[in-house]
């Protein structure tokens, strides 16, 4: 709701102070009138009056400042004027919107949007980009012109006044600007009222004349005289009817004299004198006729800047010459770019065209005009398409015997830049000498590392933003060859034209989502602004609903197969001149199953029973399989130790958590990757993840600090035990676990087993309750409990926890080489 002010002039106030209405009036009657400088009158004769007001160029004439004119009857429908403010905004300021113009009667206080002369334009305060436009176009409207006229633009357009971030700016105050007090803080619009000539386009920024202007003091007429404004013509009191100036008079009548009557003579007639008839002389051409022997080719640059430009020869009328326009120019910003007689479309799925990109229907908008004319034909030979050479023809036949006259045309030239060459050649001129080379090739697309990358841990689970701008990002992971990963994008991003997502683009205000679609006009073939892996395009597809190709929710999925090792390479494809901002989120999972530390197929029994023995776990597999050096006994039961802490590769782990970096511990990692879960990085015994403890709980299923974790393992079958980490890959990780097995006492119901003599007889009957001493279905029962040295004769009996030699490192990752 836009209240009017209450310190805003009345409606009888007028912006013109200290001047009399009445002696404004009668000022401005005869020099409007009479006095039009004929240099602004034959441009208006010239060309339309909105086209010479779109190219934005002006005399030191001027508008004196809007006068305050409120609403006074109710006529929502907006007025032509208040349209042209709107479009003209929305178009010069890329990202901003439209909050409407009429208000219905009833809603509200007095406010032109009833009247259809006040806009509000969809700018926030909070949003940087609308704010630096807001910002760039009230520098504009309030800057003072060449000419030193205030506030120009403001004057020209005829606005009233502009609320803006509880700010008001008026023309009863121009020279300030007031807090404003109203119902609306204005952050999320910026108000406009225009008056009522602004509201009809009848200002001289729409229409190119200036309907009123600011009075130009006269000279002080001298005592007992009449200041005469215009000295041509007698200014007299308004009450006497003016008289002509003497030499307009007619003359006093004459008398026709009487007829002469012939008189008779007898001298006789003289036959008459031949003359001769004059050879009329040839009126010279100027400039003088193109020489197309001396010059078959003759080229000019035609300025995007809308000056006219005239050839220094002339041309034969009647006389068929080619003329070949190419190259493109810039008509704004980023890829808004033209040629001859079509335009790239930005904001919409047209490519290039013929229709001006700002308009619904065919339009001379961005055409090269000759004469005032556009006949421009394709290479081959099309009236209604574009050249992808950007190469037209026209074979240009002139009624009159001149010179050429030029003009790029424009409904605003002030941010153009560019030119188009034109070619004049003799008629029926082959045109290959003249095509352009078509644009360079691709030599920016995303490349792959080479060599590749491959430091760092084996890639199990990763998430990574990767910027929208083309910078390359790599996994901290390394991807194996044959592995096979699942790769994830979401999200989208702006780039100048539009918005897109890691597949698909959307161009401006159009709703349509296409697969393939390029942020360079000069390619227009090339697909762009899309997600690369690796230096080449993945085949994405949407994970849900999808409307053909594109993810309706910009949620992506890819199987990923590398065929070398190394860090995975993402990169957006962003050519230079795109402006993309923002970023994917991309992650990258293995997909396939991570092997656990399997048991020994069959149990080594060689060794005396364990009684208490310590073990060093190396997390990075480096002394290859690791067992107890004692035999554990089927159905005893053991009070197992696990104590220190190990590197991943991805962050610390003990026997049951882990971290990622430097991120809170956490008892399962399955959620790393949701693609296959895994509790990876705890420690096995024989094949199977116990159930441990800590001694310190945190109140979240870790250690406090200790690290210490314990449990109490029941032999499922008699041999020396098998430990083992569970991790994607041990080569990476880094530090030790130690383990400890105490045998506890036999259970009062379980059988005598046979032992070393070096086996402990009794233990304390401290059995841990929390954990279960059933036995693992996945280790055969049938074991005989007795130990014997002669049991596994192939095998070498062992004194500490250092790995058999003859046994293979089957302990490590299936993905570890051996």
């Amino acid at each position: 709701m836009h209240h009017l002010p209450t310190d805003r002039p009345r409606p009888d106030q007028r912006g013109r102070r200290g001047v009399p209405l009445a002696v404004a009036l009668a000022l401005l009657a005869p020099v409007a009138a009479v006095t039009a400088p004929v240099a602004e009158a034959a441009t208006h004769v010239a060309r339309p009056a909105a086209q010479a007001a779109t190219t934005r160029t002006f005399s030191r004439k001027i508008e004196w400042f809007a006068p305050v004119q409120e609403q006074t009857r109710c006529d929502p429908k907006p007025k032509a004027g208040t349209v042209k403010l709107a479009n003209w905004l929305q178009r010069t300021y890329k990202g901003t919107g439209s909050l409407g113009i009429s208000r219905g009667c009833k809603v509200g206080g007095v406010s032109e949007h009833k009247e259809g002369r006040a806009f509000d334009w969809g700018v926030n305060m909070h949003n940087a980009k609308q704010r630096a436009a807001a910002a760039a176009f009230l520098k504009y409207l309030l800057a003072t012109d060449r000419y030193g006229n205030k506030d120009a633009m403001a004057r020209r357009m005829g606005i009233m006044y502009v609320i803006w971030d509880k700010r008001i700016w008026s023309t009863s105050d121009p020279n300030r600007w007031r807090a404003y007090h109203g119902a609306s803080n204005h952050t999320d619009h910026m108000h406009i009222s225009m008056s009522w000539n602004g509201a009809l386009g009848r200002t001289s920024f729409w229409s190119g004349l200036v309907v009123d202007p600011v009075p130009v003091p006269g000279p002080t007429p001298k005592p007992g005289g009449t200041f005469d404004p215009d000295p041509d013509l007698p200014t007299l009191p308004p009450t006497t009817k003016a008289s002509p100036p003497a030499s307009a008079r007619p003359a006093a009548p004459v008398p026709t004299p009487p007829p002469v009557r012939p008189v008779a003579t007898s001298a006789p007639v003289l036959p008459p004198v031949p003359r001769s008839t004059p050879t009329p002389t040839a009126t010279p051409v100027w400039p003088p006729l193109l020489d197309q022997t001396a010059q078959p080719a003759v080229g000019l640059d035609v300025p995007a800047t809308g000056e006219t430009v005239t050839t220094s020869f002339s041309l034969q009328a009647k006389r068929t010459y080619r003329l070949v326009a190419t190259g493109t120019y810039a008509y704004g910003a980023g890829s808004m770019l033209a040629d001859a007689t079509c335009n790239w479309h930005p904001y919409d799925d047209s490519g290039w065209s013929r229709r001006s990109t700002w308009e619904q229907s065919g339009s001379t908008q961005f055409d090269l005009l000759v004469g005032g004319a556009s006949s421009w034909r394709t290479r081959a030979g099309s009236t209604g398409g574009c050249d992808d050479r950007h190469t037209y023809v026209w074979d240009y036949r002139p009624d009159t015997t001149g010179p050429l006259s030029l003009q790029l045309l424009d409904d605003y030239y002030g941010d153009n830049s560019g030119s188009v060459h034109v070619t004049v050649l003799p008629g029926g001129t082959p045109l290959d000498a003249w095509v352009p080379p078509a644009a360079a090739p691709v030599t920016d697309a995303p490349v792959a590392d080479l060599p590749r990358l491959t430091t760092g841990p084996r890639e199990y689970a990763e998430q990574l933003d990767v910027p929208a701008d083309g910078t390359a990002v790599r996994t901290a992971g390394v991807l194996r060859a044959g592995a096979t990963y699942t790769v994830t994008a979401s999200g989208t991003f702006d780039y100048a034209d539009g918005q897109a997502d890691a597949a698909c683009v959307r161009r401006g205000q159009s709703s349509t989502w296409q697969r393939s679609a390029s942020g360079d006009p000069l390619r227009p073939t090339t697909d762009m602004l899309d997600l690369w892996v690796d230096g080449a395009r993945p085949s994405l597809v949407p994970v849900a609903a999808a409307t053909g190709s594109c993810a309706n929710g910009h949620d992506y999925t890819w199987t990923y197969r590398p065929t070398v090792d190394g860090q995975a390479r993402f990169q957006v494809y962003a050519p230079a001149g795109t402006a993309a901002s923002g970023s994917l989120q991309v992650s990258v999972r293995l997909a396939d199953a991570v092997p656990t530390p399997p048991a020994d197929a069959y149990p080594l029994t060689n060794g005396t029973a364990l009684v208490d023995e310590s073990v060093a776990l190396p997390a990075d597999g480096s002394t290859g399989v690791v067992r107890t050096a004692g035999v554990l006994v089927r159905g005893t039961s053991y009070l197992v130790t696990a104590s220190g802490t190990w590197g991943t590769g991805y962050g610390p782990a003990d026997a049951e958590c882990a971290a990622r970096g430097t991120g809170p511990w956490s008892a399962s990692v399955a959620g790393w990757n949701a693609t296959r879960p895994a509790d990876l990085f705890g420690l096995f015994v024989d094949g199977v993840d116990p159930v441990f403890a800590p001694t310190d709980p945190d109140g979240t299923g870790c250690s406090a600090g200790s690290h210490v974790w314990t449990t109490t393992w029941t032999a499922a079958r008699t041999g020396r035990a098998r430990l083992g980490l569970w991790d994607v890959d041990l080569t990476d990780d880094t530090g030790a676990l130690t383990v400890r097995f105490q045998r506890l006492p036999l259970p009062p119901s379980g059988p005598s087993p046979t032992a070393s003599p070096s086996a402990s007889p009794s233990a304390s009957p401290s059995v841990s309750p929390s954990v279960s001493p059933s036995v693992s279905p996945s280790v055969s029962p049938s074991v005989s409990p007795s130990v014997s040295p002669s049991s596994s004769p192939s095998v070498s009996a062992t004194t500490s926890s250092t790995p058999l030699p003859s046994a293979s490192p089957a302990g490590r990752s299936a993905y570890l080489p051996d």
